[in-house]
């Protein structure tokens, strides 16, 4: 696996001890919101296990559950 990308990432606030921003993939001029920092290493994990170029994040949703508490 020799694939090397490039991201930008812009960390708009920290809420709930996590980042919350936008990432944008250099090579293909794309940007995707994230809610946590699991969302956008999932986000960028996608790209860069990808098995075609091209864009890879367009209409894909990337949720992370959030846990809830029964106490």
């Amino acid at each position: 696996m020799n694939k090397k990308e490039t991201f930008v990432v812009h960390i708009i606030d920290q809420e709930n001890s996590t980042w919350q921003g936008r990432v944008t993939w250099l090579e293909e001029k794309e940007t995707r919101p994230f809610r946590s920092l699991l969302e956008l290493i999932k986000l960028m994990d996608t790209v860069v296990h990808a098995e075609e170029p091209g864009p890879v994040l367009a209409g894909e949703e990337c949720y992370v559950p959030l846990a809830v508490s029964s106490e």
